[in-house]
């Protein structure tokens, strides 16, 4: 708020805005930014997880009657 009044009593309001608006920006992108890094690798262990489920449900049954067969 000081920035806006000090810049309101120079004139050069817009100039203010703008870069408190580049400020704003620059520190999303990089909450985003380490919020995906963290997220990303959640993820990849999920869909493993799943995808080594679905395969164990596919071959278990496979193996268990090769194993009567056999």
């Amino acid at each position: 708020m000081a920035m806006i009044t000090v810049a309101e009593e120079s004139n050069n309001l817009d100039a203010v805005l703008v870069n408190i608006a580049d400020g704003l920006d620059r520190k999303i992108a990089r909450q985003l930014d380490i919020m995906v890094r963290l997220v990303e690798p959640v993820l990849l262990l999920t869909m493993g997880t799943v995808i080594l489920f679905i395969l164990v449900a596919l071959l278990l049954p496979v193996f268990e009657m090769s194993a009567t067969v056999g």
